[in-house]
């Protein structure tokens, strides 16, 4: 699992090295970083909002998906390919949150994987992709892959939000019991 304060360091050095955002944005992200580094559990919410300040566009995708309007995934899609990757690995984060949430699970997965794995140093949302890539492989009956993805989200975040380890682990019991053909 990366870990945050390498994760906010990171960004705020390429936040400071973009010569293409706004002054008075940049110094917005690089307070709010600052503020995600004293207080760990607003990190995520931070990078967030950081992004949002730096990226108007990016704000609006993240409020219409917020506000579950069916054009989110769409907006967020447009964003995916920012030459800035973290910008890049949080729209893809969100956009396959989105189609998981319209339980589109085939183009969910990619996405997903994507912030996951290759971006899981872009983004604070690593454990929540990966748990979210196991649900997509269960939901699309890929149980094995499901089973290997939900596993390691255990191990490798212990400190997740427990709603997602007590959702790891009863999928993680519910496809045991289907393979041993107990129910």
């Amino acid at each position: 699992a990366p870990v945050p304060a390498q994760v906010l360091d990171a960004f705020a050095r390429a936040v400071e090295a973009n010569p293409k955002l706004d002054a008075d944005a940049k110094a917005k992200a690089k307070a709010l970083i600052t503020q995600a580094k004293k207080e760990p559990d607003l990190a995520q919410d931070a990078m967030v909002q950081a992004l949002a300040a730096l990226y108007p566009a990016f704000r609006a995708a993240v409020v219409a998906f917020q506000d579950e309007e069916p054009g989110a995934a769409a907006a967020l899609g447009k964003l995916r390919d920012a030459e800035d990757v973290y910008l890049a690995a949080h729209a893809t984060y969100f956009e396959g949150r989105a189609h998981v949430i319209a339980e589109r699970y085939e183009e969910a997965l990619p996405l997903l994987a994507k912030a996951a794995g290759e971006w899981s140093d872009k983004t604070l949302f690593s454990g929540e992709s990966l748990f979210l890539v196991g649900i997509c492989q269960a939901e699309l009956f890929e149980r094995d892959a499901a089973l290997r993805v939900l596993r390691d989200f255990i191990t490798h975040y212990p400190g997740a939000p427990e709603r997602m380890r007590v959702g790891a682990d009863h999928v993680v019991q519910v496809i045991e019991w289907t393979q041993e053909g107990s129910l």
